[in-house]
């Protein structure tokens, strides 16, 4: 199997250097079946050549417009590229040219070379239309009534100066490409090229000059949605400056005051729309709409790919006696009872952490843990719906030490009967109510002695007021005033006397 640097070199020169799949075997020594095969799943790399000098000729008049098909053709598919025939063909028919076929075809061959082949940090193509830097910054925002230090990952396109944020607890690697994606989806394309700082969640090493070697994670992403890179020398942010500009303008004006956020996903559509509604005003130097200029953007975009592509990251990690396991060293969360032990599958996304079984179905699902703390998080629901079921085959699996140690001592006086009663009625209520008023009202039911599930339930609607309240009857001032009446309870004595004696 070949390593991501060496599938990116095939599918550089293939896409960039116009290369067939039998020269690139010769050059690689790799078979051409392998070739075709990391070829349709696509990605280029630029490399810097010496250009070419050409002396004067007839074509000279026609060679800005055999540049401008070339430059054109680096967002087409393969198929549907130039040739030298079909730009001589065009040339002659469009634009009256009288020179040679062989003169078309001698300068198409060398100058496709010298256009593919530009660097990526070329000065030229700098803010060609269609290509977008990206940035992470720091931000706060209100999350469940917390105030939490998140980050904002920021696009721009330095042509048109459109810019989009999408906001993330962390600023890993799942982070970087859910945003990118879900950007990529609001403008419905992507960018030929993306300019990078050297962060790590793309690049594990910087090589001399322009070179980089990348993770393999960020290799099948690039690699998945087809654009070229390019990255900032390090400690020199002013290369992507546009971006870098657009963070802080992006933070004071949709992100002051702190927002409130209940789910980061939600927001994140939200953030689009309004970063659509901020490009309906004047580009700061151009003088022109900068949602005009975007267009030109948008109309040189890649398409999407046909495939989704999964941000998340897979790993295989054993759970502890009681089903927890432990991600990036200090935070733990649930799984199941049953799974205690086991190796389990965890799907890790930039907001969730999602647990599957082996069939790869969700066993759980957990919001993602972020900060400097130590923290877990446990869904409590499978574990109260093992427990009401098989109470006494896990009471000694360390399970009941996840209970306060009030309830946990009260359970264990507790027959086994009674204790699937508990354990139903608090599953019934942390599906409704949560976990932490399960736990309230199991133990103010444990304190005045109730156990039975349905004085526990009838317990829960007291506490909840949801029985209906009477109010008292207010009478109006015109009423009249009723005598008192005292029954004379001695008639009913003797009528029960008489019928005594009947019988």
């Amino acid at each position: 199997m070949l390593t991501m640097t060496q599938i990116n070199y095939i599918r550089n020169l293939y896409y960039n250097e116009g290369k067939s799949k039998a020269e690139i075997s010769r050059i690689t020594k790799v078979d051409v079946k392998t070739i075709r095969k990391y070829i349709e799943k696509e990605d280029f790399n630029s490399k810097i050549v010496k250009p070419h000098n050409y002396g004067v000729s007839i074509l000279d008049p026609f060679k800005e417009i055999i540049d401008k098909w070339i430059v054109e053709d680096k967002i087409m598919r393969k198929k549907q590229r130039h040739t030298a025939t079909k730009v001589y063909s065009r040339l002659c028919k469009e634009h009256s040219y009288k020179g040679s076929y062989r003169t078309v075809t001698d300068y198409f061959k060398a100058r496709k070379q010298d256009i593919w082949n530009q660097s990526s940090s070329s000065l030229p193509l700098l803010h060609s239309a269609g290509e977008m830097q990206v940035d992470f910054g720091a931000i706060q925002f209100w999350n469940k009534s917390e105030l939490v230090d998140g980050f904002s990952l920021n696009v721009t396109f330095p042509f048109s100066n459109a810019g989009y944020i999408q906001i993330f607890r962390g600023q890993n690697q799942q982070c970087l490409f859910e945003g990118l994606i879900n950007i990529f989806r609001h403008i419905n394309g992507i960018p030929k090229r993306i300019w990078f700082d050297n962060m790590s969640t793309a690049v594990k090493r910087v090589s001399r000059g322009k070179e980089r070697d990348l993770t393999d994670e960020f290799s099948r992403f690039k690699n998945h949605f087809n654009f070229d890179t390019a990255f900032c020398n390090p400690a020199s942010g002013n290369e992507k400056g546009s971006v870098e500009n657009k963070v802080g303008y992006l933070r004071r004006n949709l992100l002051v005051p702190a927002p409130i956020v209940d789910n980061i996903k939600s927001f994140n559509k939200l953030l689009l729309n309004m970063c659509d509604e901020d490009l309906n005003r004047e580009h700061y130097i151009k003088g022109t709409l900068i949602s005009d200029l975007h267009k030109l953007d948008k109309d040189n975009l890649l398409n999407l790919p046909l495939t989704e592509f999964d941000s998340s990251l897979i790993k295989i990690l054993k759970a502890d006696k009681c089903g927890r396991f432990i991600l990036e060293s200090k935070f733990r969360y649930s799984s199941a009872p049953k799974f205690a032990g086991e190796n389990l599958r965890i799907k890790i996304g930039a907001t969730d952490i999602i647990v599957l079984d082996s069939n790869l179905k969700e066993i759980v699902t957990h919001d993602r843990l972020y900060g400097d703390l130590p923290s877990e998080l446990i869904n409590w629901l499978p574990y109260l719906t093992q427990l009401s079921r098989y109470p006494r085959a896990i009471k000694y699996s360390g399970i009941y030490e996840l209970f306060p140690l009030k309830i946990s001592e009260q359970l264990k006086e507790l027959n086994e009967e009674k204790e699937k009663q508990i354990f139903r009625f608090m599953a019934e209520v942390t599906e409704d109510k949560g976990f932490e008023k399960a736990l309230q009202i199991t133990e103010e039911c444990l304190d005045k002695n109730i156990s039975s599930l349905d004085n526990m339930k009838m317990y829960l609607k007291s506490r909840l007021d949801k029985y209906p309240k009477v109010e008292k009857l207010r009478l109006n001032n015109n009423q009249p005033a009723v005598k008192e009446v005292s029954p004379n309870i001695g008639v009913y004595d003797a009528l029960l006397t008489v019928n005594r004696r009947g019988n």
